[in-house]
């Protein structure tokens, strides 16, 4: 009786994602083993399951994810009955299906709605039916195409679409006995006698007021002599396209191209197609569905609106795949950018109490996070958001941020079920939209401070945090500190010791005087100082022979092959972490290595080792964050110039485009007054295309930069003369690095040439006017 019960509380798992049915649907078939004897019992527990979907609206995203688990229960027993040639698959299957046929034809359109709509889904899954009840569902199903609500329809012309084919293949069958046995033929121009189905069907689509039922119609009915006229008249449906009609990469790539075209009148029709057709489409549909029948629906005027539903927006938000199209790099933002502005009833619609934030999906995230990033810049839209006290309280958000993240670390570290890498990208989602919202909190509330400040440091030193989220909570953490040196000196603090405790969860299960022994990163070259990286690079090969064997060349000898892999996967991504975390924090400070002793610890105890490990991963996110320590100091770049050098001569091609940008940042913070060093930019032409364009790309950036000042030209006397001044000499090698660059044909010389003439026009425009102003 106990593992009867949990029937209800897998169904009530399976209503809030559908990425789980999967493991749900296990669960379930386990149930019902260990209920063979009881088989009665269990079936009438999902039959009542089933029943309780009916009184679910169809806005509701939990009666859709409900029904999909049932069917996919249905398709798993239909398999299992295939395979072990029992009956019981079927048997639950049909069972479900009578117990639904009276709702029906129920008053309740709603009921009515949810029983068509299971009773079509599992006819697409059944393998075998009795012909009682075959009859009596193609009767119920062939009431339904009359129904008054549109979307009880399209469910019904979906179902007999499946039985249509069914029994046109039986017709043919007994036609084709029947001439085998009679011997008698039809004449060629004969067609065989349609069913009385067919022509029902044929009928809804010439004479049914929606779209959608058409539609499917359309792509139901089998193109045959008889249904290909009625389906070119459809072909000329006047009626307006729905974007759901779409497949979702087109609808991604349509409203990707169009905000980011080039021309200001394809990006404003691109937006009015999100903002206004797309969601209108979806908020018609969800009152159609309320409505008793479609000609209920108001008659809206030119401009006019259906009522705002943040549920439409909300699917509007999955039919763009937002799990995707939010990231950095997708158009999620823009579009909900223009949405905010063109479409003032949403914004003051929308609302965000605690029942929102404790039952978070994916789109429901980024639609806040689009809300607050949409009042962060705009000074009016967040005045009016907070006069509605839409903006959280900071300390009941940091709770809401803490649960999400902890669900985020629970699915990583689940032993018992195995957890669907969507489901995990979806949860990572959720946190990281929480994290971009804490970006626009306001934390002069020193309660609310210290609860996010607290949390942040907390979650920092948990080496599973997804990189991602680590990222943004040190950007969240530094919003919590001050702004002024004490605030950033306690944010370098925190955040080291947050690296030291990363690192330290390598050594958990070791005793004292292991732990103490590797309380730094372990590299070949532990026990020797630090003259500069590109020295100890060059002799590594040489310090490796002569050292002696280290306590984790000790610790590595006593264990198996299997376990010194997984303790060495396990060391590097733990140091991967920590460098992930020292390179966030480099970009959000200012402090000087020079006067900063805790930054100077953390470059020789962490970064530098990391540049001289084996490990090309480690050395790559080492380099980077050399190189923003480096923007920050300018000694550590003059000192560790060569070894960029050094290694963007002897790296691979990531690696160069790398040590080019480091050196052209470098040169841009430090190098204002001269001393330009274009030589590893020009070697960079004998490489790869890609590495030759990233070299002609930082040329072009220092030419931009100031580094090139062609010489002005001022009229006196008539004639043009060239001044003559310091920057010489620095022109002449911009001049000669351009040149060697036509001549071999680097990829991207065009650029030069192009920054060139818009400098040498930009000087000669401004010395032309010097000079006409000393003649007049």
């Amino acid at each position: 009786m106990a593992s009867i019960e949990r029937i209800a509380d897998i169904f009530v798992d399976a209503q809030d994602a559908s990425i789980n049915h999967k493991s749900l649907t296990k669960r379930l078939r386990r149930v019902e083993a260990q209920n063979e004897n009881n088989r009665s019992r269990f079936e009438e527990q999902v039959k009542a399951c089933a029943i309780r979907c009916l009184e679910v609206t169809k806005s509701e995203k939990a009666g859709q994810n409900t029904i999909k688990f049932l069917c996919s229960y249905c398709a798993a027993t239909q398999n299992q009955e295939h395979e072990s040639e029992e009956e019981d698959g079927t048997n639950i299957t049909n069972q479900i299906m009578v117990v639904l046929l009276p709702y029906m034809s129920v008053k309740d359109k709603v009921i009515r709605y949810r029983a068509t709509q299971i009773v079509s889904q599992l006819m697409g899954i059944v393998q075998e039916i009795e012909d009682e009840l075959y009859q009596a569902i193609r009767h119920e199903l062939g009431k339904r195409v009359r129904d008054k609500v549109p979307a009880i329809r399209l469910e019904a012309v979906c179902a007999l679409g499946r039985l249509l084919e069914n029994e046109m293949d039986e017709e043919a069958q007994a036609a084709e006995k029947e001439r085998d046995e009679d011997e008698e033929m039809l004449d060629e121009d004969e067609e065989p006698e349609s069913t009385g189905l067919l022509d029902k069907l044929l009928n809804v689509l010439q004479n049914d007021t929606n779209a959608e039922v058409r539609r499917a119609l359309l792509l139901n009915l089998p193109i045959e002599p008889k249904t290909l006229p009625y389906l070119l008249e459809r072909a000329r449906d006047k009626d307006a396209g729905d974007f759901r009609h779409l497949s979702l990469s087109m609808r991604e790539k349509l409203l990707r191209w169009g905000l980011r075209d080039r021309d200001e009148r394809v990006r404003k029709a691109a937006v009015k197609m999100f903002a206004t057709m797309w969601i209108e489409q979806i908020a018609r549909t969800l009152q159609q569905t309320d409505a008793d029948q479609e000609e209920t629906l108001p008659k809206l005027k030119k401009g006019e609106y259906y009522k705002a539903d943040t549920v439409a927006l909300v699917e509007l938000l999955e039919r763009i795949d937002i799990l995707n199209a939010g990231q950095d790099d997708g158009v999620g933002l823009e579009a909900m950018k223009e949405f905010w502005s063109l479409r003032p009833d949403y914004f003051r619609v929308v609302s965000f109490e605690d029942s929102f934030w404790t039952d978070l999906s994916a789109e429901s995230a980024f639609m806040a996070r689009s809300f607050y990033d949409y009042c962060s810049k705009n000074p009016n839209a967040q005045r009016q958001a907070e006069d509605d006290q839409k903006f959280p309280e900071v300390t009941r958000f940091g709770f809401h941020l803490q649960r999400e993240l902890n669900r985020a670390l629970e699915l990583r570290g689940s032993v018992e079920e195995e957890v669907e890498e969507e489901t995990l990208a979806e949860q990572d989602f959720i946190a990281e939209q929480l994290l971009h919202i804490a970006h626009t909190l306001d934390y002069t509330d020193e309660i609310g401070r210290r609860k996010m400040h607290g949390l942040l440091r907390q979650m920092l030193s948990v080496p599973d945090l997804p990189d991602e989220i680590t990222r943004l909570a040190i950007e969240t953490l530094r919003l919590t500190c001050t702004s002024d040196v004490a605030g950033e000196k306690e944010f370098i603090f925190v955040v080291q010791e947050a690296i030291a405790e990363v690192h330290d969860s390598l050594n958990d299960n070791e005793d004292e005087e292991q732990d103490n022994g590797t309380n730094r990163e372990q590299s070949p070259a532990d026990d020797e100082s630090f003259v500069s990286a590109h020295s100890e690079l060059s002799t590594r090969s040489d310090a490796t022979a002569r050292r002696k064997p280290s306590k984790l060349d000790k610790k590595l000898a006593k264990m198996t092959p299997e376990e010194q892999e997984d303790y060495q996967l396990r060391t590097l991504l733990v140091q991967l972490k920590c460098l992930n975390i020292a390179h966030t924090m480099l970009q959000n400070i200012t402090s000087d290595f020079s006067t900063n002793v805790s930054l100077e610890t953390m470059l020789n105890t962490l970064i530098i080792p990391a540049i001289q490990s084996r490990e090309a991963p480690l050395r790559e996110r080492a380099i980077e964050c050399l190189g923003l320590a480096c923007l920050l100091s300018p000694s550590l770049a003059h000192d560790n110039h060569e070894m960029f050098v050094y290694c963007m001569k002897k790296g691979h091609e990531e690696l160069r485009m790398q040590c080019l940008k480091i050196l052209c940042d470098c040169a841009v913070t430090h190098n204002k007054d001269g001393g330009l060093d274009l030589k590893p930019f020009v070697e960079a032409f004998g490489y790869s295309a890609e590495v030759q364009l990233c070299a002609t790309t930082c040329i072009a950036k220092l030419m931009m930069c100031g580094f090139y000042k062609p010489a002005l030209k001022t009229a006196e006397g008539g004639e043009e003369q060239e001044q003559e001044g310091e920057g010489d000499e620095a022109v002449e090698v911009f001049e000669n690095a351009i040149e060697e660059a036509t001549q071999c044909g680097t990829r991207g010389c065009e650029l030069l040439a192009k920054v060139k003439a818009a400098l040498v026009a930009d000087a000669q425009g401004k010395g032309q006017v010097e000079g006409d102003r000393r003649q007049s």
